[in-house]
């Protein structure tokens, strides 16, 4: 049996990482897709030449664009589901949900870079580091670390140079996040299932780890947002 190391401080690397990833999540979640663009030179997404109906309408003055609640409930008056969404406490707490997602997303994608980083270096000097088996924690930091990186990286080579003649177009901002938070948000589930089924759930000891269950599970809850409850919140 292996014996388990002395708990340690943060490495001064690690946390030197935590914090730069803190602040660069901060001033990414509070900049508008402008003053992105404008920062890192990135050229602007191409506009559909061609505007959906629902944009021409909500363009018309006076012209009102009845949302999925509205919709579902005229076609069905008496549900429980619309009972309960033609509260205004519930309305409110839904649009709140909504605004910190938006905001949560790009500072979720950058911690967890450096939330991987750190879950995934090798530390020196450990007796036995070679043989301990990560925990679900430290495989959730690392699959968010390999996808939003991988993920990230292509989007700054299409967004900083242009791409656009060879078919790569980048999305607005909103729907990058998004799509990075469902993918990673997909991949921990799937990772965290085949170890349940496996029996192989064993959370390991140490901040690493305490810190990689955290991601995952804020992984999780933005997933069950997207595919569960955003769909009951009618917007």
């Amino acid at each position: 049996m292996i014996p388990s190391a002395p708990p340690r401080a943060v490495p001064r690397l690690d946390l030197m990482v935590l914090v730069a990833c803190l602040v660069t999540g901060a001033w990414v979640a509070t900049r508008d897709a402008t003053d992105l663009q404008t920062a890192f030179g990135f050229i602007a997404p191409q506009q559909n030449s061609r505007p959906s109906a629902i944009h021409s309408l909500k363009t018309i003055p006076g012209h009102h664009v009845e949302t999925r609640r509205e919709e579902y409930a005229k076609a069905f008056p008496h549900s429980p589901l619309t009972t309960i969404n033609r509260i205004p406490a519930v309305i409110e707490g839904w649009r709140l949900c909504a605004r910190a997602r938006e905001t949560g997303l790009p500072f979720l994608t950058i911690v967890g870079l450096g939330v991987g980083f750190v879950a995934i270096r090798p530390r020196p000097n450990m007796p036995g580091m070679r043989r301990v088996r990560w925990g679900p924690g430290r495989i959730a930091a690392a699959v968010g670390f390999v996808l939003s990186s991988g993920g990230l990286f292509q989007e700054f080579v299409v967004r900083r140079f242009d791409l656009s003649p060879y078919g790569f177009n980048p999305e607005p901002f909103p729907s990058l996040w998004e799509n990075n938070a469902l993918c990673v948000g997909t991949a921990i589930a799937a990772a965290w299932g085949l170890l349940v089924l496996a029996g192989r759930w064993k959370p390991t000891q140490g901040w690493r780890e305490t810190l990689g269950l955290g991601l995952g599970s804020l992984w999780l809850a933005n997933l069950l947002w997207a595919t569960v409850l955003k769909h009951l919140a009618q917007f």
